[in-house]
């Protein structure tokens, strides 16, 4: 609810603050005005901006709008406010315009401002003002005016024609007085959608209690006043009870381990509660050891359901236990204790999502990708033995369940390496490796988008077997029934831009070895930019791609053709289309030792610096995570740090992201025991584990990634799919 014009003015001033805007289109420079220049067909720099600056969101009026609009990176030949999508006034060089509202019918108005800037037309976000001179009155009152038999408890309850500015509910405006014209002490709560006054007596005054209520100075959003309602009186009296009250449900349930941090704790009653009872003394909350937790309590109008929030944060994971010994009934009775008493957990790592996520057989998924879409929602690509086929599946949370995508997506043969994207309007995207055996022997790469409520080619074709992306099908000579040993790597972003890199089996002159292999749709048309790896003489095992700018930035992990461990490089697709190593041409495990096995890569997305995960260490020895993020500054890569010293739990398959803050997050199994860790870079204090080992038995794998708030999301493969979120 936004609120706070009233009848005063909102102003409008012309300042330079900078707007974000859209970039244009363009096929030259003079296209983008003297502020951008024209590239790759949009315009880039500077580009004009006009926003209104106040009012800031939706505003109620019933008078004068004072409206302000600031115009950067450019001088506006022209400039109006419109009310919509009539001219309102030209403001010119004014740096302020009083809208007069009493001009206009009441209803709801969308006001833009718009400029013309070097010919070019530039618009501002809307923002909504609604116009009310309509007085609220009062609906319905509880009890009735003259009842003379009012049980005492009940809440007292008023019920407006329109939303009321909470601002103008005070403790003096709502008067409640008994027979003496003393005042009573109470709580006042207003409905979400403002038109419910609930009105709770603190205490118990003498019974039976003749009540009056007056209200003063209460009005709408747009400051019009609530007229006098006429007089409200009315008698309490006592009620005979001897029954205890009695718990009906809570919320979370006893026993509950996956309780979200910061979510209220409800406890419902199978009758009112005495308000004056809630207190401190009477609910008392513990965590872990028996340490008394501080906490807000809330009693809901009807006195019937009891709301607890911590005031801070509890170490993770934390024991809670909530006594309410304390609490009786308007009469007087205490509540009676369940016969199990109200303990939960709050995790640190916490399941939002129905767990596990199964495929087509319960116990058999072996390799998942996930990624999750603009709210949130994960799409897993789950592969799984089921009866002689690897076949390939995958699910998507639609808020509520988990939802199958269509069928088994095998086109060809066995599927052995997958991964999950989600593109443009949150579609999900998928890439996925299949290998038919002997006589055939050959692999195929494969790529599809959920469309229509069907798997499609990227692009809208038809999805076919003969849809594959490699261009050689032959399987390196170590490849085996068990798996190939490469990955397949994909990235995809909200404008339609998508890579698939894959090593490929190909001869160079007198050699053969594992090239990086990749195929990129550039929003309408897929590109074939050639090979990624830096050297024609080194084997491309494993790759990890990114996108920059739309462009493809692949890291790659290279080795000589006697299999010698070597080191990791990253090539981007440049405008020209040529392959560039703007990140040095050294590899990036350069001072920590060779390296050893897939990458990983991110781009943060504050500084446009590419962030990578490597194993590395010395030849022969076990290898360490190391995280390393490009210096723009200094030109050359910066060590983050190792993230795993403890070389006894010795890593595999490391998974790096970044949080909100462009913070590395690094998951890694552990090589001796298999448990999944996740530790996250802080500046002070290093390599910080989140929670304990996500799972201490089974040998799992690992995907990795943020949700729009920067939180880490982890999908464990263990025969089963499942997804924890950190609670924070």
């Amino acid at each position: 609810m936004v609120h706070g014009l009233s009848k005063a003015a909102l102003v409008v001033c012309l300042v330079g603050a900078c707007s974000p805007r859209s970039q244009r289109t363009c096929a030259r420079n003079e296209d983008c005005g003297t502020s951008a220049t024209c590239s790759d067909g949009v315009c880039l720099g500077q580009a004009t901006a006009v926003a209104i600056t106040s009012p800031s969101g939706m505003a109620f009026t019933n008078g004068v709008v004072v409206v302000g609009v600031s115009v950067a990176n450019g001088v506006a030949d022209k400039l109006e406010l419109l009310a919509n999508g009539v001219l309102v006034a030209s403001l010119d060089s004014r740096r302020d315009y009083a809208w007069d509202t009493s001009a206009v019918q009441e209803g709801t108005y969308e006001l833009v401002a718009r400029a013309i800037v070097e010919g070019h037309v530039v618009t501002s976000e809307p923002r909504t003002v609604v116009v009310d001179r309509t007085a609220p009155t009062v609906l319905a009152r509880s009890p009735q005016p003259g009842d003379g038999n009012v049980p005492f408890g009940a809440p007292f309850q008023i019920t407006f024609s329109e939303s009321i500015l909470p601002g103008s509910i005070t403790d003096s405006g709502v008067s409640i007085a008994d027979r003496n014209g003393a005042s009573l002490s109470k709580q006042l709560v207003l409905s979400a959608d403002g038109k419910t006054l609930n009105i709770i007596v603190n205490g118990a005054p003498s019974l039976p209690a003749p009540i009056s209520v007056s209200l003063e100075g209460l009005t709408d959003l747009a400051g019009n006043a609530l007229p006098p309602a006429g007089a409200w009186s009315f008698t309490l009296q006592s009620v005979i009870d001897h029954t205890a009250p009695t718990i009906v449900r809570f919320e979370p349930a006893a026993g509950n381990d996956n309780v979200l941090l910061g979510a209220p704790f409800r406890v419902t009653f199978s009758e009112p509660i005495r308000p004056d009872t809630v207190n401190d003394g009477a609910v008392v909350v513990s965590g872990s050891g028996s340490v008394a937790l501080s906490k807000h309590l809330a009693l809901s109008a009807d006195g019937r359901t009891l709301s607890i929030t911590l005031a801070g944060r509890p170490a993770l994971p934390a024991s809670i236990n909530i006594d309410l010994r304390g609490l009786t009934d308007l009469a007087g009775n205490l509540l009676a204790q369940p016969a199990i008493g109200w303990s939960f957990t709050i995790p640190e790592w916490w399941q939002p999502w129905t767990m596990p996520v199964y495929g087509y057989g319960p116990d058999d998924c072996f390799l998942a990708s996930m990624a999750l879409d603009s709210s949130g929602n994960p799409v897993v690509a789950m592969v799984e033995h089921y009866g002689a086929r690897y076949m390939l599946s995958v699910k998507s949370w639609d808020g509520s369940v988990w939802s199958d995508l269509g069928s088994a997506l095998n086109l060809a043969g066995d599927v052995q390496s997958v991964a999950a994207a989600v593109g443009r309007n949150d579609v999900p995207i998928v890439a996925w490796l299949e290998y038919v055996a002997a006589p055939q022997s050959q692999f195929f790469v494969y790529a599809a988008q959920w469309e229509g409520g069907e798997w499609r080619e990227i692009g809208g074709g038809p999805l076919s077997p003969r849809s594959w992306l490699n261009t050689s099908k032959v399987p390196g000579p170590d490849w085996v029934g068990g798996g190939p040993p490469i990955n397949l790597a994909l990235a995809a972003d909200r404008e339609g831009h998508v890579t698939v890199v894959f090593p490929e089996w190909v001869t160079t002159g007198s050699a053969s070895i594992y090239a990086a292999q990749v195929a990129h749709f550039d929003v309408d048309k897929w590109l074939r930019p050639g090979l990624a790896n830096t050297s024609s003489a080194r084997h491309a095992r494993y790759v990890s791609v990114a996108l920059v700018k739309g462009r493809p930035l692949v890291a790659t992990y290279e080795e000589d053709v006697l299999l010698q461990p070597g080191g990791v490089y990253l090539r981007w697709l440049s405008p020209e289309g040529g392959w560039t190593s703007p990140y040095s041409t050294t590899p990036v495990n350069d001072g920590v030792g060779t390296a050893f096995g897939p990458p990983s890569l991110a781009i943060d997305a504050g500084s446009g610096s590419p962030v990578v995960a490597i194993l590395a260490g010395q030849a022969g020895a076990e290898a360490n995570v190391h995280v390393k993020r490009w210096s723009s500054t200094a030109g050359v890569w910066s060590w983050v740090g190792v993230v795993n010293p403890d070389l006894t739990r010795f890593a595999v398959s490391p998974r790096l992201v970044l949080d909100g803050a462009g913070a590395p997050i690094v998951t890694w199994s552990a090589r001796v025991t298999y448990s999944v860790r996740v530790m996250r870079w802080d500046q002070a204090s290093g390599w910080t584990p989140l929670g304990e080992p996500l799972n201490p038995l089974g040998q799992v794998s690992a995907s990795l990634a943020t949700a729009p708030d920067g939180t880490p999301v982890v999908a464990l493969v263990d025969r089963n799919v499942f997804l924890k979120k950190l609670n924070r």
